[in-house]
């Protein structure tokens, strides 16, 4: 069970951590260390314009 209690600072506190919150943190690191790789993320930028094919995306990012 997660505890909630509201501090001075406005940021929730707690130590009560269930392996179920641990296995998803896991889980969220990994995912976010995977999109954290600079080409990865230059992908997700363009893609944020609007919709792009492989090819467009290649010459955007100078891969071929």
């Amino acid at each position: 069970m997660v505890s909630i209690a509201a501090t001075n600072d406005g940021i929730s506190h707690s130590n009560d951590v269930t392996d179920s919150d641990e296995g998803r943190a896991r889980r969220a690191i990994t995912q976010l260390k995977a999109m954290a790789h600079e080409s990865r993320l230059a992908i997700l930028f363009h893609l944020h314009d609007g919709a792009k094919s492989v090819s467009e995306l290649e010459a955007l990012l100078g891969l071929r």
